[in-house]
Order: C-alpha cells, then sequence, then structure tokens
C-alpha cells in the first residue's frame, strides 16, 4: 500500500511555522487562525510519526526530523514556484537574480549585457554583488558566478565557462619608462601593484613561469581588484590581472601585457541547484555564459 502524501495544506502551515518560529506568526503570515495552523501540524506529526518541533521558551525550534523534512518542502516548493512561473504568460516573473563577484560584474559581465538583452528580451537579470567564496546560502540568489578552484557538490550544478588566464599588465608609459620590452628584470624598476586577497599571485607568477623573482621598487597593497586595475591603468606601476576583465584596456592600448598571460588552475562557474538546472532560464543564461567565455583543456 503506497504512502498517503500530507494535505498540501499541512505542508503550507508547517513550511511557515518553520519559516517564522511560531504558530502565532505563521497563522498571520498565512492569514488564518492560529488554532487551524496548530491543529494542522499535529495532524502532520500524527501521519509521520515523528515530532518536526520542539518549543524553546516562546520559539519553536525544527527537531533534527523537521530541519530534513523543511529543506525538502522549501525545495519542492521552489521548483513548483519556479515551473508555474515559467510555463504561466499571466505570472508575474520577478527577476533572475545572480549572484556576483563585484569586479567580475563591472569588467567582465556588465559590457555583454547588451548581447544578452538582444538574445533575450524579456529576461530581467538582477546582479547582486556577494563575496568572492560565496555559495549559495543566500537562498534569494538563483545562481552565482564563482572564481577559483570550485568543489562539486551533489546539491549544486556547476558549469565552467572561462579559464582563470592571468599575467603582469602595466600601461604603456610604464613600459616605455622602465624599457620594459621581453626582460622581466626591468619590472624591478617599477612599483608592484598587489591586490589585498591574492598577496601571494606574484610569487606563484614567478614559479609558473620559472621568471627569477623580481624586487620591486615599492609594493602597494589595495584592499580591490577594481582599484588595482585602475591603479595599473594609471600608471602606478604591474599587476597580474585576469586577462578576461582587461581584454577591452587592451585593445584600446591603456594596457599592454609584454610576458604574455598564464593559464590557473580553477577557473569561473556558473553555479545554481541541481534542481533548477534544467528550467529554462537557468539553461539560457549558462549557454550564454558558455557562449562568451573560453574554456581551453589544461593539457593543452
Amino acid at each position: 500500500m503506497s504512502f498517503k502524501l500530507p494535505s498540501l495544506v499541512a505542508l503550507r502551515a508547517f513550511e511557515a511555522v518553520a519559516r517564522c518560529g511560531s504558530v502565532r506568526k505563521a497563522a498571520d503570515d498565512l492569514n488564518v487562525v492560529h488554532g487551524a495552523v496548530s491543529q494542522q501540524i499535529r495532524s502532520l506529526e500524527d501521519q509521520l510519526g515523528v515530532s518536526l518541533f520542539e518549543r524553546r521558551g516562546k520559539r519553536l525550534l525544527l527537531t533534527s526530523n523537521g530541519k530534513r523534512f523543511s529543506d525538502a518542502i522549501q525545495d519542492a516548493f521552489g521548483v513548483i514556484e519556479r515551473a508555474a512561473t515559467e510555463i504561466s504568460p499571466a505570472a508575474h516573473k520577478r527577476p533572475f537574480k545572480l549572484g556576483i563577484m563585484r569586479t567580475f560584474g563591472a569588467y567582465w559581465l556588465v559590457p555583454r549585457l547588451h548581447d544578452l538583452i538582444h538574445q533575450r528580451p524579456g529576461f530581467e537579470l538582477e546582479m547582486v554583488t556577494v563575496p568572492v567564496l560565496k555559495n549559495l546560502e543566500d537562498t534569494s540568489l538563483d545562481a552565482v558566478i564563482v572564481g577559483g578552484d570550485y568543489v562539486p557538490r551533489p546539491e549544486i550544478d556547476g558549469t565552467k565557462f572561462m579559464d582563470d588566464i592571468v599575467g603582469p599588465v602595466m600601461s604603456p608609459d610604464v613600459a616605455a619608462r622602465c624599457g620594459i620590452v621581453d626582460d622581466p628584470r626591468a619590472m624591478s624598476r617599477s612599483s608592484a601593484l598587489v591586490t589585498s586577497s591574492q598577496l601571494h599571485l606574484w610569487d606563484e607568477w614567478f614559479a609558473a613561469t620559472n621568471t627569477p623573482s623580481v624586487r620591486f621598487t615599492r609594493r602597494q597593497v589595495f584592499d580591490s581588484l577594481t582599484l588595482t586595475i585602475e591603479a595599473a591603468r594609471a600608471g602606478l606601476g604591474i599587476a597580474i590581472i585576469p586577462q578576461a576583465y582587461i581584454a577591452g584596456y587592451m585593445q584600446a592600448g591603456s594596457l599592454v601585457a609584454p610576458f604574455g598571460f598564464l593559464r590557473r588552475s580553477g577557473g569561473y562557474h556558473f553555479l545554481c541547484r541541481t534542481r533548477d538546472a534544467q528550467l529554462s532560464d537557468f539553461k539560457r543564461l549558462r549557454a550564454f555564459l558558455l557562449t562568451q567565455g573560453t574554456v581551453v583543456p589544461l593539457d593543452s
């Protein structure tokens, strides 16, 4: 005999109490009387044969079974909401919330938004800046773009769409003033520009390219990659920058890279919840990123 699923009314009551932390707040949220919510919770616990909440003071806290069930219910409601929004022409489509790194958004994604809007005129994208290591802990985000080495997780669908290619860049004036042509030792006549979150990037570049370390005239540290890029453009020194962020500046001639670029491990990944991976908005945004990015095998 198959297991009878709980009623949708009971599941909505449970989700509201789990989210609000009290029957009273859940009842107000659902616009029903408090007794109705309590009755649905008791009925649900009787049907499942387990306790879903425990009382601590004035708050109701989820038990371990309640937490597992709450996570599953949130996932299920999320899938239903997204699917209903996609198939219903009359539905009010909320913006797709994409978490991005600030510098990535400013220097790589924003310049390409025109192409995305042209391809998908009805697609409304809301970009939210998040820390570099941010994942999908923020449930309000639909997806995130992260850089660096990504560790796969079963509940997350990850797609690499671009390599992380970096190299020393400088303004043409710095290159001319220091006589930098093809000998890295000439960089010792200039300053090293460093981002505080990537203090060892110069050491990594010297080691990976088998280049003897250079003693710069000084070392200037900035707390954001954006400031480091702009300092290099202003002629304050030499910085190791992702090629993707400064391709436009190099084409315009405001930055040069005499020693080329180095491909690092990791790269840029588009991450979404596995349950959402095949929904149309996610598939189309993923496809757009893949057409715009560059992925090169590490052994090439």
